[in-house]
């Protein structure tokens, strides 16, 4: 038996549909490092240190370092934001006056 284009188009589709849900989770894992710059980038965060930096390892496998200067912040995939990369403090929290 031999099949027709609408066949072919319909698993086509069946095909994509099924693949959906694959990319739209493909960067769900990815930490995110917004650099001092304003420029961002997606990928695993390999390493950190206050002093040398970070290093990414993005999307197609290769590896960016950082300087602790250029980073920002960094956002893990977890939606937990790490302190930031360098020299900055933290501001502590603030008091609650005493009550009257």
């Amino acid at each position: 038996m031999r099949a027709t284009m609408s066949q072919y188009r319909n698993f086509s589709v069946l095909l994509a549909f099924l693949a959906l849900p694959a990319v739209a989770r493909a960067g769900e894992s990815d930490d995110l490092v917004l650099l001092a710059n304003g420029g961002r980038l997606r990928g695993e965060v390999i390493e950190q240190d206050p002093q040398q930096g970070v290093r990414v390892k993005l999307a197609d496998g290769s590896v960016r370092a950082l300087k602790a200067s250029e980073v920002r912040e960094i956002k893990y995939h977890d939606d937990v934001a790490a302190p930031p990369v360098g020299n900055a403090s933290v501001a502590p929290a603030p008091v609650a006056p005493p009550p009257s």
